[in-house]
């Protein structure tokens, strides 16, 4: 399977390392099926628990400029960083729209759209006096 025009968004838990390394683990996978201009953001979520961090937020973000991501840090419980995430994905989507569309990068072709014309095949009219 090759994906073309993907966006993800990547959660781990701050107070689980394993979470980051499973992140680290989709990105390689995500990367081998996906074009190069996938969109990635990456959410260090219960960002509210401070003092139970495992995971070195300046590593994190370090991991997320070397693959074209951006890290926010999040809270689920009380919704912190999330309108944020949500708000750069966008602009990043609109941004990578309008650059495809001013062609800046090629053209892709969308997937799962099927155009459907319910207008039948008119025959053309009979000639008349050849």
């Amino acid at each position: 399977m090759h994906l073309i025009n993907t966006t993800v968004l990547l959660v781990y838990d701050v107070t689980d390392t394993d979470t980051f390394l499973r992140v680290r683990k989709w990105v390689k996978e995500l990367q081998q099926m996906a074009s190069n201009d996938i969109v990635m953001v990456i959410a260090a979520n219960k960002n509210d628990f401070i003092r139970s961090k495992k995971y070195d937020i300046q590593e994190a973000e370090s991991y997320a400029m070397t693959i074209g991501a951006k890290l926010f840090l999040t809270s689920a419980k009380f919704g912190s960083g999330i309108n944020d995430v949500f708000l750069d994905l966008t602009a990043r989507l609109l941004q990578k729209k309008k650059n495809s569309a001013q062609g800046s990068s090629p053209a892709l072709p969308r997937k799962g759209i099927i155009v459907v014309d319910d207008e039948p095949e008119r025959e053309p009219p009979p000639k008349c006096c050849s």
